[in-house]
């Protein structure tokens, strides 16, 4: 599964996975604590009830994982920010001399984390929102596209 912190960006507010597009896969069920594994292929098909075509769905598919890429990339850039600043403050523990070097380096990674994961406006919320708004919008493919990819 996802990996989870205090602070984690949720992208379209779980950390479940993506449900997969319409497609032909491929099949591996284990059955129990058995070595016994049953294998097969089978066609994953769009909702009958849903008016998008199964290239739609491919490119919202397309689109979502982007987005999630996105946000994991964003909770890494997170966790890095934490890592140094514990560092840090494990390396200048009683040393006056470090000290002051120290709190403007922690300043400057906690100004860093805040522009990253702020939930009011800063770039986490953003993708976050943009991931629900993929979640549940019917897209067509022309418009299913990530401003510079």
């Amino acid at each position: 599964g996802m990996q989870t912190f205090n602070g984690l960006l949720m992208w379209a507010g779980y950390t479940g996975s993506l449900k997969a597009p319409p497609g032909n896969y491929d099949l591996e069920l284990k059955i129990g604590n058995s070595n016994q594994v049953v294998t097969g292929s089978g066609r994953w098909l769009t909702h009958p009830g849903s008016p998008a075509t199964e290239a739609e769905m491919i490119d919202k598919f397309t689109l979502s994982r982007k987005i999630a890429d996105m946000a994991t990339d964003v909770n890494r850039m997170v966790l890095q920010c934490r890592g140094y600043r514990t560092a840090i403050q494990e390396s200048a523990k009683g040393n006056t001399e470090l000290d002051e070097k120290a709190k403007f380096a922690i300043h400057l990674l906690d100004s860093i984390e805040d522009a990253l994961n702020h939930p009011n406006w800063k770039m986490g919320a953003k993708i976050s929102s943009l991931a629900w708004i993929c979640s549940i919008w019917r897209l067509r493919s022309d418009e299913a596209k990530l401003h510079g990819t």
